[in-house]
């Protein structure tokens, strides 16, 4: 009888583990607990997709030593600890700065198995439905508006469990005022919630937060203007406007490419009559007229070798080629 009421109980141990929504491996050993000091972010994996927010008196099952971790929207990079972070409405494995939990110290453990690192095919599954911008960093240009179609909740919430069919919100941020810039990364997996960046979040608020799916539009935003990227190409009569509408680079029919000011030339590649049919910024950074042969007529000859550079019409009435925020050629046509 001794050996049946202790078969039940593991197997009741056994069954509560895995009836739990958490990810927490429960065979793990005893961890550090630590206890959250101040709000912050909670990343999925270090330097990645945001999941929540900690907040003080939260507590912490740290697990192993800090990963330093730095990327797009975090520069200067970040130690990270992962763990198991519990608090109202959060049950599950995370990973928050190491500088926002205290307590006794670390000590290596598996309660939340191997420290999870970028997977994001992985992460769309498990908390999305699919709809991301696919930007790195902040995300990309949205707007509070109240009168979305479904906008029915104003607020925003620190917390939804986004991973969970439906989410519950939690942890309310307030009200997020109508027209409110924000910038958004994904859609919860239940489809209801996007999460967003506050470029000015409320004070003590966290800058990372979900709002009701109804009250932001995720349409792409608009091409950029005056730009022109890596593999893309001007042909015959096509041209390139600087943001203000003031200055046209064209790529003319007669194989000249032409800088105006309205009707002013204030640069030319001087291909006039050779057969110029293209305008060229190429993936190595060179900006290059090519023929209908394919022969250049023309080269920048300062930004080949660049992968990723860009040229940029802009509205001073300069023409640049940039590798980041780094001018490798202009026309010098500045400023008007």
């Amino acid at each position: 009888m001794k050996r049946t009421i202790t078969f039940c109980l593991l197997a009741l141990v056994a069954c509560s583990g895995g009836a739990s929504d958490s990810d927490v491996d429960e065979s793990g050993e005893a961890l550090s607990k630590e206890t959250v000091s101040r709000i912050t972010t909670i990343s999925y994996a270090p330097n990645s997709f945001v999941i929540g927010n900690a907040y003080p008196g939260w507590t912490d099952d740290v697990q192993g030593k800090p990963q330093f971790s730095k990327g797009p929207g975090n520069p200067n990079g970040t130690n990270y600890r992962w763990g198991y972070l519990f608090g109202p409405n959060f049950d599950r494995c995370g990973w928050i700065g190491d500088g926002a939990v205290s307590g006794s110290g670390q000590q290596n453990g598996s309660k939340c198995g191997a420290p999870q690192q970028i997977d994001t095919p992985q992460f769309l599954a498990t908390y999305t439905d699919g709809t991301t911008n696919g930007l790195a960093g902040d995300g990309s240009d949205t707007h509070m508006h109240y009168a979305g179609s479904g906008c029915s909740d104003h607020d925003g919430y620190g917390n939804v469990a986004p991973w969970r069919v439906p989410a519950t919100p939690a942890n309310k941020v307030g009200n997020i005022p109508d027209g409110k810039l924000l910038k958004w990364r994904y859609v919860t997996k239940d489809g209801g919630w996007v999460l967003v960046r506050d470029p000015s979040p409320p004070a003590n608020e966290p800058n990372w937060y979900f709002v009701q799916r109804g009250c932001v539009s995720l349409a792409p935003p608009p091409p950029p203007c005056g730009i022109l990227t890596g593999g893309e190409a001007l042909g015959q009569n096509e041209h390139v406007t600087s943001c203000d509408g003031r200055f046209e680079l064209v790529m003319q029919g007669d194989g000249n490419l032409v800088l105006y000011e309205g009707a002013s030339a204030l640069w030319n590649t001087g291909t006039e009559g050779r057969g110029g049919v293209r305008a060229a910024m190429q993936d190595d950074g060179n900006f290059v007229v090519y023929d209908a042969a394919n022969h250049p007529l023309w080269a920048d000859m300062a930004s080949f070798g660049h992968p990723g550079a860009h040229l940029a019409v802009q509205d001073d009435g300069n023409v640049v080629v940039y590798e980041g925020a780094q001018a490798l050629w202009a026309t010098n046509t500045c400023c008007r």
